[in-house]
């Protein structure tokens, strides 16, 4: 059923129905794997940089050593990536949905007032998946986490440098 094509109120009240439903699963998939989320975040960021690090400045013989940290920083990457393009693809999906199921009363003029009070009712609160409820997740998360990868890269080198001047 399109918001676009709504001619009559009981259709929008199936549309606001449906809504609902998919509002209710989003806040359930919040409560239970917003502490998982941050886990493997975390956890992924932590490993790659050691991974990278390891690459960077842990020089060892043979290619073996490069290879599996290459394919571990693969790996941890496409956890990070894995998890944030999926919960930022929900949470636009939910941010299209409010918006369609808040533009319903100007779709039915004559209903126009019992619409609004049905939506202010039922639809007031913003459901959204997020890193713990610390930062809702979208798209430009993944940008935020490598400039924080490399500055603690950079910074440890930075810090590695120093060490060595100071001992020579």
């Amino acid at each position: 059923m399109l918001v676009r094509n709504v001619e009559e109120i009981d259709e929008c009240k199936k549309i606001i129905s449906k809504y609902l439903k998919i509002s209710n699963i989003m806040e359930s998939l919040e409560h239970f794997m917003c502490f998982s989320v941050f886990l493997s975040v975390v956890c992924g960021m932590t490993g790659m940089f050691w991974l990278s690090y390891k690459l960077i400045f842990v020089t060892k013989n043979g290619y073996e050593h490069y290879l599996s940290s290459i394919f571990g920083v693969m790996y941890y990457c496409s956890l990070i990536i894995m998890v944030i393009l999926s919960a930022s693809s929900a949470n636009t999906a939910a941010d299209v949905a409010k918006e369609s199921v808040m533009s319903l009363p100007g779709k039915i003029p004559q209903h126009y007032k019992e619409m609004k009070a049905i939506l202010r009712k039922d639809c007031k609160q913003n459901a959204c998946l997020t890193v713990w409820k610390l930062y809702k997740i979208d798209r430009t998360l993944i940008i935020s986490a490598l400039g924080v990868l490399m500055n603690y890269g950079i910074l440890i080198a930075t810090l590695g440098t120093v060490n060595n001047c100071i001992d020579k």
